[in-house]
């Protein structure tokens, strides 16, 4: 039997019946309707249309008013459940960055979405059996339309699903709790120099002193006559003894001076290289002073991370199966492979569900989370007790995800013949899953257009616009005074220290100089006593005049003493 239909003249084969020398056209759904862009026969096959080369000259083409399947995640702040008192329904349950985002690519593509969660809370990775979890699979199965979240565009990622550009940069960076400020001690007045500077300084006070007591004795000008109204005595002296050459340094050093001043050529050299030394000393020291006094000092264990790898006492981790996992878990770097031998081996307790559990932790206990550096930035905002650790460790940038979008046109090819034999074949449908890839390709070029709409809201200034609604939060508190707070106690306590250490200390020198003066004192008086207890005894057995015997040394010697005419009074010694 033969007639003439729609796809031709109606023939088939005696053989086995199937249908043969008909045509087939390849329709597309435009915005103002269908149009023809290709065609197949049995003869010569597939031949596309040039309509084809310009179906996607138009940003809104094959977008206008088609209801997209919108996947994505809950992640402040680019999704969030909106608050509200009464119940609310589909998109509506939502609000945040990536809404936001929907709502702009809505306007300019003409588009209607429908935000769906992913079913298990995930991103998108690859195990080892080559299966893909979260949103990525929503996209391969053609569960999504679109993936709007902070999606990150990743290598592996790319070759299943394909990316916008992105619509925000960003890197890999650590979130810790911030270092307790620790306060001033009693003894921060020391603080400006380090402990190596001030035995360094006091090295110098002593080795200067040594070198002054030794070119004092060794130059003939320091030597003068201490009785200048006889010029012809012999006796000389020199005031840079080694008592008086540390006196020198150390007073040259408090920036006080002293009564000693050299007068040869060769120690003036030494008295100011040591006063430019000093000058140096006490400049650097006065100016960091005030810094190490007035300022809280933190302290943080770790500050980068090279400083997380090398310790074990911090635990850290990422999200699972988040791009940040992958990151590690794909480097080459030593640094972050040592890293990711870390993460691994504590899998359990080192990597966490979302964003939110591991921020608890990093609150809660010792830990640090590896994680976006926008992500950081937002809680960093909303929270003061935590901050972002060193540098960006990468450089990456979120996208809109979206099926496998055109394919080469070769490939695109086989899988039409392979439909169409399906059809001289008499098979019951063509909508197999491999048919449906095909058709998608050709009919959902979503990626450029998503494209071309983010580079124009980029130009418009409105994905910084949306960035600052959404990331400025009250921030920390500022401090209450931007003036240099009065120091306490806490600050120079120590000075009070040293000082009364030197009052006690002074007070014991003076006790043992009055304790060795008066054991000196009695020690000469008692040879003088026995010097003339001697001559007496020698000399006057007997006082002739009074007729008396002398009884004791000390009668002896004032008699000695008042014969030389030696006036002598009763000393009263008091203690």
């Amino acid at each position: 039997a033969r007639w003439d239909g729609l796809t031709g003249r109606i023939a088939f084969n005696k053989t086995d019946g199937l249908r043969r020398d008909f045509d087939l056209d390849i329709i597309s759904l435009k915005e103002e309707g269908t149009e023809k862009i290709g065609i197949w026969n049995s003869n010569s096959g597939l031949n596309m249309t040039d309509g084809n080369k310009d179906r996607s000259s138009n940003i809104t083409d094959s977008l206008a008013n088609r209801t997209l399947i919108v996947t994505t995640i809950l992640e402040e702040p680019y999704v969030m459940y909106r608050k509200s008192d009464k119940p609310l329904y589909g998109n509506d349950r939502f609000e945040g960055y990536c809404l936001d985002l929907l709502k702009e690519l809505s306007s300019i593509l003409g588009f209607i979405y429908d935000v769906k969660l992913v079913p298990d809370g995930k991103y998108g990775a690859q195990n080892d059996k080559g299966e893909w979890n979260g949103m990525v699979k929503e996209l391969i199965d053609h569960k999504a339309d679109l993936a709007v979240a902070p999606l990150t565009i990743t290598y592996v990622r790319e070759k299943v699903i394909d990316f916008s550009k992105p619509f925000m940069t960003l890197g890999i960076s650590i979130l810790y709790r911030k270092p307790n400020g620790t306060n001033p001690g009693v003894f921060s007045f020391l603080n400006p120099l380090s402990p190596d500077i001030w035995m360094y300084v006091l090295l110098a006070c002593m080795g200067v002193s040594c070198v002054l007591f030794v070119i004092a004795r060794f130059t003939p000008y320091e030597w003068y006559n201490p009785h200048p109204c006889n010029p012809d005595s012999d006796v000389v002296e020199n005031n840079f003894t080694l008592l008086n050459s540390f006196w020198f340094g150390v007073g040259a050093l408090m920036q006080q001076g002293s009564e000693l001043m050299p007068k040869a050529l060769s120690t003036r050299i030494v008295g100011g290289i040591w006063w430019f030394f000093t000058l140096i000393i006490i400049s650097s020291y006065t100016a960091n002073l005030a810094a190490f006094l007035t300022v809280e000092r933190m302290e943080s264990p770790i500050d980068s991370a090279d400083d997380l790898a090398k310790q074990t006492k911090i635990e850290y981790g990422a999200v699972r199966d988040g791009s940040t996992m992958t990151f590690f878990k794909k480097s080459k770097i030593s640094t972050y492979e040592k890293m990711w031998a870390f993460m691994s081996s504590r899998q359990q307790t080192a990597l966490v569900k979302n964003s939110d559990e591991g921020i608890q932790r990093a609150l809660t206990t010792d830990y640090a989370l590896l994680m976006e550096s926008t992500s950081i930035e937002y809680v960093t905002q909303r929270n003061c007790n935590l901050t972002q650790i060193g540098g960006l460790i990468d450089s990456k940038g979120y996208g809109v995800g979206t099926p496998i979008g055109k394919r080469p046109q070769a490939l695109a090819k086989t899988e039409m013949l392979q439909v169409s034999y399906k059809v001289q074949k008499g098979m019951d449908s063509v909508t197999t899953p491999h048919s449906e890839k095909v058709f998608n390709a050709f009919s959902s070029p979503y990626r450029d257009k998503i494209t071309i709409a983010i580079l124009q809201l980029q130009e418009e200034g409105k994905l910084h616009m949306m960035k600052e609604k959404w990331w400025r939060g009250n921030g920390c508190p500022e401090e209450d005074s931007k003036e240099a707070s009065a120091l306490g106690v806490e600050n120079i306590g120590g000075i009070f220290i040293v000082l009364a250490a030197g009052l006690v200390l002074s007070v014991f020198v003076a006790i043992g100089e009055f304790i060795y003066k008066s054991r000196k004192n009695n020690d000469s008086e008692q040879a003088l006593c026995f010097f003339y207890g001697l001559q007496c005894k020698q000399t006057h057995p007997t006082n002739s005049t009074s007729g008396t015997t002398l009884s004791t040394d000390l009668e002896c010697g004032r008699l000695i003493r008042e014969k030389r005419g030696i006036q002598t009074q009763s000393s009263i010694h008091t203690v």
